[in-house]
């Protein structure tokens, strides 16, 4: 089921104008909707910090029990008249709740601590989690940090191959 999306061009964790960050992250969302697997849009957009932060929480709720719980804060300026974005903190959690009610974390990219006692040159990493709930934790580095279109993309995938009958 996927298809062309929505493209990022430059560097995704760079300066972005506010008005492309949300056209991007509503033409994402609207590409899953359209095919089925975005369920539910329950994300908060907030402004904080007198117009200098801009936050995105809460879920968005998918096919076959999952979720992506989003926690993230933009720094927001103003160049060249326009009103621009950078993401400084993020964790998109992907969980999935069972039939029985339980909770199973699938993975977590996060930038809210460091690892450095593991060697991590920076603080983006993955959280990855085995079917047991044995959590690995690897450093992903800005460079591999995702979006979180890409996070969408990574849990369809990962849907896919844990439920072949996800679309059934």
């Amino acid at each position: 089921m996927p298809g062309a999306r929505p493209g990022q061009h430059g560097d995704p964790h760079g300066w972005n104008s506010l008005d492309n960050d949300v056209k991007t992250h509503q033409g994402s969302l609207a590409f899953w909707e359209r095919r089925g697997f975005l369920i539910n849009d329950a994300l908060e957009w907030r402004t904080a910090e007198g117009g200098n932060r801009l936050t995105i929480r809460g879920r968005l709720h998918v096919r076959g029990g999952y979720s992506i719980a989003v926690d993230k804060v933009l720094a927001v300026r103003v160049a060249r008249g326009r009103r621009e974005v950078q993401t400084v903190r993020s964790a998109y959690q992907a969980l999935r709740e069972l039939p029985d009610g339980q909770v199973r974390e699938r993975f977590r990219y996060d930038n809210d601590h460091q690892y450095s006692r593991e060697g991590h040159l920076d603080a983006h990493h993955k959280h990855v989690y085995d079917r047991h709930g044995k959590e690995q934790v690897v450093w992903v580095g800005r460079d591999n940090w995702p979006t979180l279109h890409k996070v969408i993309d990574e849990l369809y995938e990962l849907a896919l191959q844990l439920n072949d009958t996800l679309w059934q």
